[in-house]
């Protein structure tokens, strides 16, 4: 959730260990894990939260994502892959679609994507069985 709006949705391990949204990436790199090295300095995400009663015109995340583009200045896509995982971002989804309700100029069938690796998503190798903390 930000500034008022869902920006990423999914099971526990997903957002965890697969996030996709900018935020949700920034919101776990500035707290620390147990499961990583004790010295690995935290990350902030820069800037400040929009203010709730002049939020900004597209994504409300633009002004503090190290992502963004000119898309960002229109409001976002909801991806989806089914089994409740969203993500409200141009970035494509790692098997992902747009729905047709979403698609800019009315409705039609989902926009399919190419497929992409999530960049939030694991090295081969990485250990993925452990709950966060």
């Amino acid at each position: 959730m930000y500034a008022g709006e869902a920006v990423e949705t999914g099971s526990v391990e997903d957002i965890f260990y697969r996030p996709h949204h900018p935020y949700t990436r920034g919101l776990l790199a500035s707290v620390p894990r147990l499961d990583r090295v004790s010295d690995e300095e935290l990350q902030a995400i820069p800037g400040n939260p929009p203010n709730l009663q002049d939020l900004p015109s597209g994504c409300r995340f633009r002004d503090r994502c190290s992502q963004a583009m000119e898309e960002c200045l229109q409001r976002p896509p909801l991806w989806t892959t089914g089994g409740g995982r969203t993500s409200r971002c141009f970035l494509p989804m790692e098997g992902g679609y747009i729905a047709a309700a979403e698609v800019p100029n009315g409705p039609g069938e989902p926009v399919e994507t190419a497929e992409v690796r999530d960049a939030g998503a694991a090295a081969p190798g990485d250990e993925r069985g452990e709950s966060a903390a």
